[in-house]
């Protein structure tokens, strides 16, 4: 007899086959993107979709923002592949499917991965670093509009150059912080303003 868990990994196997008929080259970073990320995807070079409703019985994003949909190209001649859409426990969806583009990353080969979490930060790993936990260092909230572009924008750098996982992380949610500081993400962010902003974060 069948259990649920055989099951469950019998259909990961299924999904993951399916994935791997796109990939040529093994992806390095896997990034989980949310809501409003759709700027950052498409910074990515070469890309090629695989909808979500084109793997058999894989689950749907249904959250308004959240495309459903793998993507997989360079940034930085860094290969990467991002689950444009999540799943989430308000969806009705398990912990198994709120895991599951960490667990076909992983099955991938990613080495890292980057998950962002709105007003908690991010999320990082790395199989040579493990697991870090990054908090938003966002004082002032004008407008959350292109937050998450610019942490992985600035986290895509850092990968290329081979940083640690936390200073990734670290990184990311300063350049975050002062996306948020203005309406629409309409003004760069400065060097200056930067450096400044991390040197009272030490």
């Amino acid at each position: 007899m069948w259990s649920a868990s055989c099951v469950w990994n019998m259909n990961i196997e299924k999904y993951i086959n399916n994935i791997s008929n796109y990939i040529e080259k093994k992806p390095e970073v896997g990034i989980i993107l949310g809501s409003g990320l759709g700027i950052f995807s498409s910074t990515i070079k070469e890309p090629i979709n695989i909808d979500y409703n084109s793997i058999k019985e894989y689950p749907k994003a249904t959250v308004s923002g959240h495309k459903g949909r793998f993507i997989i190209g360079n940034i930085h001649n860094k290969s990467v592949i991002c689950a444009d859409g999540r799943f989430h426990y308000y969806e009705g969806y398990d912990i198994n499917t709120t895991t599951l583009p960490i667990e076909i990353f992983n099955a991938l080969g990613c080495q890292n991965i980057i998950i962002t979490r709105g007003v908690h930060g991010c999320l990082c790993y790395s199989k040579r670093d493990g697991f870090f936990e990054v908090p938003a260092f966002g004082a002032t909230v004008v407008d959350r509009i292109g937050a998450g572009d610019a942490v992985f924008a600035i986290a895509a750098l850092n990968v290329a150059q081979n940083a640690p996982i936390e200073l990734v992380g670290f990184v990311g949610n300063a350049v975050g912080a002062e996306a948020v500081a203005s309406v629409g993400h309409r003004d760069s962010t400065h060097k200056i303003s930067l450096y400044r902003h991390i040197e009272t974060l030490l």
